[in-house]
C-alpha cells in the first residue's frame, strides 16, 4: 500500500468477497499453527535446560509433525497425524526450498551422537532453524498472497490512531504548560568586564524570585566588590511568563548608588536612557505592549529567557538590585 494511503481516514470496514474471506481464514489458521509450533519449541528448550533430554526428544517428534503440517497447510495438502511418514508427505510439496529445509533436519536426525544430551541439543537447534525458515517462506517471502483489505484497514486505523494520540498528547502538553501556574525561581546575572568580556558560568550571582503582581526588589550580592560593565540577566527559568522591568541599580559596600537606569518607555514606545545604558538584545523573549510611560514588558518563549544590559564600566560593585515582577502570561498587570 502506498504510504499516502495510510493517512486517508475511513472508519468503514471493507466488505469482503468469498475469496478474500478464504485468504483471511487461511492466514489466521497458519498463524495459529505457527504459534503452536513456537510453544512446543519452547517446551523442548525448557526440557533441555533442565537435563531432561529424553522428554525433549519425545516432544521433538511431535514438533516435526506440527512444522510439517504448517508447510502442508500452506500448500493445501492433507495433514499428517504422526512422525512416521512426515518426510514422505513433505516430498509431495514441489517447492525446492521447503524440501531442502526438511531434508537438512532429516540429516540431523540420522546422524550418530555420543550421548542423548548431545542429540537432543542438536535436534532442538535444527528444529528452531527449520521453523524459522518455514515462517520466513510463508509470511515474508510469500506475504503478498495474504494481502487483503482487512489488514490494510487495520494498519491504516493503527497509524491514524497513533497520529491522533501523538497530536492529543502534544496539544495536552502545550495546554498544560500554558495553564501551569508560575512558581518561585532563581534569577541569575552574568557580569562582564575588561577581564571577562563575555558571559561565563564562573562570573555569576543569583537571587531567589517569586511571582507577583507587585514590584519586587531583587538583590544580587557579590562575594566581594567587583568591576562590572555589561550584564546578562536570566530573570526566570520558565516559559509563558509575563515580566515587567522597572529599574536596575549598582551599589557599593555602603549601599551607595554607583550607577542606575530605568526601563520606562518614552513617548514613541522606546526605552528611555542614553545609548550607553540600553538593552542591546534578548534571548527567547518577545515584547509585550509598548505603552508610553509604562515599563518595558516581555514574555518568555522558552525556559531560558535572558536579556543583556549595556552599562558603563563601574568599579567596586558589591550589589545589583533589579526591580521587576512576573506573572503568568494569561494574566495582566493591573497598573
Amino acid at each position: 500500500m502506498p504510504v499516502a494511503d495510510y493517512f486517508k481516514v475511513s472508519f468503514k470496514k471493507p466488505e469482503l468477497s468469498e475469496s478474500i474471506a478464504q485468504i483471511i481464514e487461511k492466514k489466521a489458521k497458519l498463524k495459529s499453527q505457527l504459534e503452536s509450533c513456537y510453544s512446543r519449541l519452547e517446551s523442548i528448550e525448557i526440557c533441555n535446560s533442565n537435563a531432561k533430554s529424553n522428554d525433549a526428544l519425545i516432544l521433538a517428534d511431535y514438533l516435526i509433525v506440527d512444522i510439517a503440517n504448517l508447510a502442508l497447510s500452506y500448500f493445501n495438502k492433507p495433514a499428517i497425524l504422526n512422525s512416521d511418514n512426515w518426510l514422505e508427505k513433505i516430498k509431495t510439496i514441489s517447492d525446492e526450498e521447503i524440501s531442502s529445509s526438511f531434508n537438512t533436519h532429516n540429516l540431523i536426525l540420522a546422524s550418530a551422537y555420543k550421548t542423548e544430551e548431545e542429540k537432543s541439543e542438536k535436534v532442538e537447534t535444527s528444529l528452531a532453524d527449520l521453523l524459522y525458515s518455514i515462517e520466513k517462506f510463508i509470511f515474508k517471502k510469500n506475504k503478498a498472497q495474504f494481502a487483503n483489505p482487512v489488514d490494510d484497514f487495520k494498519k491504516k486505523s493503527a497509524i491514524v490512531s497513533l497520529i491522533i494520540i501523538i497530536l492529543l498528547l502534544n496539544v495536552g502538553s502545550k495546554q498544560f504548560n500554558k495553564l501551569k501556574p508560575m512558581k518561585s525561581d532563581t534569577a541569575k546575572i552574568y557580569f562582564m568586564n575588561e577581564q571577562a568580556p563575555a558571559p561565563v558560568a564562573a562570573n555569576t550571582v543569583t537571587a531567589e524570585v517569586t511571582p507577583s503582581e507587585e514590584w519586587k526588589n531583587i538583590s544580587f550580592v557579590f562575594p566581594q566588590p567587583t568591576d562590572i560593565k555589561d550584564i546578562k540577566v536570566e530573570p526566570v527559568h520558565q516559559n509563558f511568563a509575563r515580566m515587567q522591568l522597572k529599574e536596575i541599580k549598582y551599589l557599593d559596600e555602603s549601599k551607595n548608588v554607583l550607577r542606575e537606569r530605568n526601563f520606562q518607555l518614552s513617548k514613541i514606545g522606546m526605552i528611555e536612557n542614553t545609548e550607553t545604558n540600553e538593552i542591546c538584545c534578548t534571548e527567547d523573549l518577545k515584547p509585550g505592549k509598548l505603552i508610553p510611560g509604562k515599563y518595558f514588558e516581555v514574555e518568555s518563549t522558552s525556559a531560558t529567557p535572558a536579556f543583556y544590559v549595556k552599562m558603563e564600566n563601574t568599579k567596586a560593585v558589591k550589589e545589583i538590585i533589579l526591580t521587576f515582577r512576573y506573572i503568568k502570561n494569561t494574566k495582566k498587570f493591573a497598573d
